[in-house]
């Protein structure tokens, strides 16, 4: 992976990774088949509508320096309080994302929406920057699904942005974007849905006011393709399925 800025890159990785594989460099990937969270991992198919041979993992990388960055961020500044010394800490890190993502939250919390706004935006640019053209441009595939842990510290700030960008288009009246991105945030984690999608999903789709939006909510529904699960422990798992909610 290459490191956009000199700090953020993108991994993939899938059922079939295999370090002893021939001609494949073990330091090229540093996820595995153990970095697969359940319900997707497990071998119980009540709990587990992707199949493995479908499941395509992507996750984002840090540099050891954007590591460091960011432990010097969250250490020094990010509790502080002071948002001149986070503006400054930004413009001398301009390809760190979170310190940015909490700037544009201080913007929308004193009502700068625009402001916000353009921070959001510009996280996604230096994201989409370093991620592969597989995970962005490869959703239509049907033998794949592209999957994203949120739970790995790395993915935390893309989830959290794609979510407050749905939240504030929708603010604005950009119902159809709200939408899109919601179902994208979805495809993500649909089994585990951790930034809780699909409790807005059916208001983005029925305030478009177009039809086909619509069918889309009910086909969603009647497949039962998306369960959402809940992983308090090894020994304490629960499945639902949308109809139940």
């Amino acid at each position: 992976s290459s490191y956009i800025g000199g700090g953020l890159g993108m991994d993939s990785f899938d059922r079939k990774v295999d370090d002893k594989k021939v001609n494949v460099d073990p330091l090229a990937s540093m996820c595995s088949t153990n970095d697969i969270p359940w319900p997707y991992s497990g071998d119980n198919d009540d709990f587990r509508t992707v199949p493995f041979d479908m499941q395509q993992w992507y996750t984002f990388q840090r540099s050891n320096t954007y590591s460091n960055t960011v432990k010097e961020y969250q250490n020094h500044i990010a509790n502080t309080g002071d948002i001149n010394t986070m503006a400054m800490y930004i413009a001398d890190n301009p390809f760190v994302v979170e310190p940015m993502f909490h700037f544009a939250m201080f913007f929308f919390s004193i009502g700068e929406n625009e402001k916000g706004m353009d921070l959001l935006k510009r996280i996604l640019w230096v994201m989409e920057c370093a991620s592969y053209g597989s995970f962005l441009y490869g959703h239509e595939r049907c033998d794949k699904v592209h999957l994203m842990d949120y739970y790995r510290e790395e993915n935390h700030v893309f989830f959290l942005t794609l979510f407050r960008l749905a939240q504030t288009s929708c603010m604005v009246g950009c119902v159809v974007t709200s939408l899109a991105v919601g179902r994208f945030l979805l495809s993500l984690d649909p089994m585990r849905d951790p930034t809780g999608t699909l409790m807005v999903l059916d208001y983005y789709a029925l305030a478009t006011m177009r039809e086909k939006d619509v069918l889309l909510l009910l086909q969603l529904v009647d497949s039962n393709v998306i369960k959402v699960c809940l992983d308090e422990d090894e020994d304490n798992r629960h499945i639902c399925e949308l109809r139940d909610m």
